[in-house]
């Protein structure tokens, strides 16, 4: 129940961003505010189980693939770099918007996450240059580069917009930053 009441709760939130009553969230539920209530004292608690399960989700992601041997450096980055957040759609811009105004504690816990969530991308980075797989650029710039083109897709009408998915949006990206847009090795 808890899992099909954070659904109802994120589909509420693409509906209505997150101004929605739980009186609104019962009824789009077909259950009662009571049932809610009966898992969660508040839709902050719900918000806040939300953003918890979807970083707990990409570091424990982030630790397999960190831990697979299987893997060369280059795999890794790209596979770190690719990670969907559970409950990705909640991170629409215009949610983040309504979330900062509305919830300004968990808003500031998902910034801290979204920010601080790339420190075991720019490790494998560092261990790919110290490797010689990867171009010695300033970290901090690619960085940013990778974070903002990553987060950039926070905005759910473009991706619907252009029929593309949170998956081949994030691979895009990551085989743009770490193959170029050029089929050549040494472009002309």
């Amino acid at each position: 129940m808890k899992e099909r009441i954070i659904k109802g709760f994120i589909e509420e939130a693409q509906k209505k961003n997150i101004k929605f009553t739980m009186d609104d969230l019962a009824e789009n539920l077909g259950i009662s505010k009571r049932t809610i209530y009966e898992h969660f004292s508040s839709k902050k608690e719900i918000l806040e189980t939300i953003i918890q399960r979807s970083f707990d989700g990409i570091k424990n992601k982030e630790k397999e693939i960190i831990e697979r041997n299987d893997l060369k450096t280059v795999e890794k980055i790209q596979a770190v770099m690719t990670i969907v957040p559970k409950y990705f759609d909640l991170y629409d811009r215009e949610i983040l918007v309504q979330m900062k105004k509305y919830y300004p504690e968990q808003w500031e816990q998902v910034t801290f996450e979204l920010n601080n969530t790339w420190n075991n991308l720019r490790d494998l980075l560092s261990q790919g240059i110290e490797e010689g797989v990867i171009k010695n650029f300033n970290l901090s710039i690619v960085m940013k580069l990778i974070s903002s083109g990553i987060n950039w897709f926070n905005n759910r009408h473009f991706l619907i917009q252009n029929n593309i998915n949170s998956e081949e949006a994030y691979s895009t990206i990551a085989d743009i930053l770490l193959f170029g847009l050029t089929n050549e090795s040494h472009p002309k």
